[in-house]
């Protein structure tokens, strides 16, 4: 079973000076963000199979940045190692801007590092046909943001424990070969509490069933970690 992971973030606004600054304000998403992604690609002493990430920059010119576990190269299970690869990313995707090389409207690949790509585009789920197995699926989980009123169907609006959670998530993995969980960083804003911004856009023809988990608590930024572990050890068990 192939996973997709699309991390959603305002933008990634910090230097290489920022990452000696412990509470360096710029730092405001690349903490979680990068704990998120090396949890999601590693395990102890190996990589993850079948996992792509998708960072999802929303200004100032929308982009993804695509990191797929087979073929990364360079990546340390340390923060300042995928926080450091991100910023190259970042400075040659805004160099090749500057310079007139890609424009708002390309729709060719960068890649800055071996494994990590990156392209201009204000919907995260481009070109996913190219990895993904169908039948493919959208999984939310609303209490990351407290939009707790959706559920998968079977569960009508019921908020559901975690047990029931693991159970409704290897439901729905049993009949799909690819599932894509979005995970939206906004909220980490200063703007916290107020509806996320995101810009988020996809095509009218994407044919995606989506289903909606809701736990009964919301989860707090530091969770995301345990959840996303949770979510890649039950189904590689499964597998």
């Amino acid at each position: 079973m192939y996973k997709l992971f699309i991390f959603s973030v305002p933008e990634l606004n910090y230097t290489k000076k920022d990452l000696n600054v412990a509470q360096s304000k710029n730092r405001r998403y690349i903490g979680l963000l990068a704990r998120m992604v090396t949890n999601a690609i590693f395990l102890s002493h190996a990589l993850r199979k079948n996992i792509t990430i998708r960072i999802f920059v929303q200004k100032i010119i929308p982009h993804i940045i695509q990191i797929q576990s087979e073929t990364i190269r360079y990546l340390g299970p340390e923060e300042r190692s995928l926080a450091s690869l991100l910023l190259k990313a970042e400075t040659v995707f805004k160099e090749e801007i500057a310079h007139g090389f890609i424009s708002k409207d390309s729709t060719s690949w960068l890649e800055p590092n071996p494994g990590i790509l990156v392209r201009v585009t204000e919907n995260p789920l481009v070109n996913i046909e190219e990895f993904l197995e169908p039948p493919q699926t959208i999984v939310k989980i609303d209490s990351l943001t407290g939009n707790s009123h959706s559920t998968v169907e079977k569960t009508g609006n019921q908020k559901l424990s975690l047990k029931v959670f693991e159970e409704q998530l290897l439901t729905i993995a049993e009949n799909y070969s690819s599932l894509i969980f979005p995970f939206d960083l906004s909220f980490l804003d200063n703007n916290q509490g107020k509806e996320s911004s995101s810009k988020e856009k996809r095509n009218r023809s994407d044919p995606f069933q989506e289903y909606s988990l809701s736990l009964r608590k919301k989860i707090a930024p530091a969770q995301l970690v345990t959840i996303i572990n949770l979510i890649l050890d039950k189904l590689e068990k499964k597998e």
